[in-house]
């Protein structure tokens, strides 16, 4: 039969995987915290290293932590088992005792059970939090994936063909590497549509001091008068079809552009669901 100080060495050791866990948390949360302040604050910004690094150092931390932290529950989970063995041999030789003494079985069967239960409840815990900790990992390779338009998306566009030599302006958020690859998408499905975007004067950045998610369509507005043109409607149309558009079935307008001319915004990615 194993010693008390078996268990109890066994013991501490889950409690040192416990406190572990506890930091492999407190480094999500550090993880989540950083990265929400790159994307969605300008905290920080003047500094070159946060500007540039910041984003990728937090979401590598969060990677970190999440893969520590299933691996601190794998651990738990097998000290946790090797104490239910070890309760498990005790609860014998106390029935073997109990015998001599004249104690009834029935009672510690009781206890048995009561710890097994116990047991399979602290298992299903750890499995829940393992599930939740791929669910996070999930949505951090889901946000750091590149955007691209789908075959079908692009076939959608180009049907834009019929108002062919549109004149056409393809914006992307300031520096995002990401929307500006998305926006190169767009500016490929334009062309095939036979709309014109002047070559590299047609393609620009947007500086927006409030996050900007998704993609918007903009018309000049000569006179305080929006240019809702057949073209920029059936654009409209096309990416509220598509769930693409920022604000659904909505023109923006924009007293910066020409007469004649039709802008469309590439923002950033879309964060996941909470």
């Amino acid at each position: 039969m194993a010693s008390a100080d078996d268990l109890n060495a066994l013991t501490i050791a889950l409690s040192s995987w416990e406190i572990a866990g506890y930091a492999s948390l407190i480094a999500v949360a550090v993880g989540c915290a950083g990265e929400a302040t790159h994307e969605f604050t300008s905290w920080f910004k003047r500094k070159s290293w946060w500007k540039a690094n910041g984003g990728k150092a937090s979401a590598l931390l969060l990677i970190a932590a999440l893969a520590s932290e299933l691996i601190i529950q794998i651990k738990t989970n097998s000290l946790s088992g090797q104490i239910i063995a070890l309760l498990n041999d005790k609860a014998a030789f106390a029935t073997e005792q109990a015998a001599t003494l004249g104690v009834t079985v029935d009672n510690l069967g009781n206890v048995v059970r009561r710890k097994t239960q116990d047991a399979d409840t602290a298992i299903a815990a750890l499995n829940a939090a393992t599930a939740r900790a791929d669910e996070k990992i999930s949505a951090v390779q889901q946000q750091q994936a590149q955007r691209h338009l789908k075959d079908s998306e692009k076939q959608a566009l180009i049907a834009l063909s019929p108002f062919g030599g549109q004149k056409v302006e393809v914006f992307c958020h300031a520096g995002d590497d990401e929307a500006r690859v998305y926006r190169d998408d767009f500016v490929s499905v334009f062309e095939a549509a036979k709309w014109d975007h002047n070559g590299d004067k047609g393609l620009g950045i947007a500086l927006r001091n409030q996050p900007f998610f998704g993609v918007a369509v903009a018309v000049p507005s000569p006179n305080g008068i929006a240019e809702t043109t057949p073209s920029a409607i059936a654009l409209v149309g096309i990416l509220t079809n598509l769930n693409l558009l920022n604000e659904k079935a909505t023109v923006n307008t924009d007293t910066s552009l020409q007469t004649g001319i039709v802008r469309l915004y590439v923002g950033q990615k879309r964060p996941p669901p909470k």
